[in-house]
């Protein structure tokens, strides 16, 4: 049906209003909606705006697509709720300094991203090549990555983690390298076979470049 209703502003808006569901009562993240505000135009169509509260008490005016998409759960980056948050990151990665929180951003070291890569890859049960590869209780658990900083040092320029020798093997201080491309393609769990025909296209393209 038409509607003629008044934005938050008192203008009078037009378009096609189609039932919605109440979102009165309901909570996203720290945010929980007030009552309904009203009827905003935008330049794809009509958006309903909630009143909302944060759970450190500020108020704000937000519309369903916002609410519902989950990528807001505060009232914004200086919510008291987000900056304790980021304090207590900051202090819990400040002993190696490799994981800092500076103005609400986090910021990983590229050996933080390849351990946490590691866990990553060995943990995720989609991930058929690895589905047999585990990481060492040394390199896991509070205090892993402290001790995998000291087993293999920083992550050098154009670097990357690299089981070696055994491209089969788990995640542990023996079996495990600092490695460039190079390396790593020399070293991959595939027949030698394969890795000589790989080669073999490979000078074939160049040639004919």
């Amino acid at each position: 049906m038409e509607a003629r209703l008044r934005d938050r502003q008192g203008r009078f808006t037009r378009g096609p209003i189609r039932p919605y569901p109440s979102l009165v009562g309901k909570t996203f993240g720290h945010l929980k909606v007030l009552r309904f505000a009203g009827i905003e135009p935008r330049a794809d169509g009509l958006a309903r705006v909630w009143k909302v509260r944060c759970k450190c008490g500020n108020i704000r005016f937000l519309n369903t697509n916002t609410l519902m998409s989950g990528r807001t759960k505060s009232c914004g980056q200086k919510c008291p709720i987000n900056v304790r948050r980021a304090i207590a990151l900051g202090h819990a990665h400040r002993k190696h300094g490799h994981c800092l929180v500076t103005n609400y951003v986090r910021h990983n070291s590229p050996t933080w991203i390849s351990w946490r890569g590691m866990h990553n890859r060995t943990s995720d049960p989609k991930n058929k090549i690895y589905r047999n590869v585990a990481v060492c209780k040394r390199w896991s658990g509070v205090h892993g990555f402290e001790h995998f900083l000291q087993d293999l040092g920083k992550r050098p320029l154009k670097r990357t983690l690299d089981r070696y020798p055994n491209p089969r093997g788990d995640y542990k201080p023996s079996n495990t390298r600092w490695a460039t491309g190079s390396q790593q393609n020399r070293n991959k769990s595939m027949p030698l076979r394969e890795i000589a025909l790989r080669a073999w296209d490979t000078k074939r393209l160049r040639a004919t470049a």
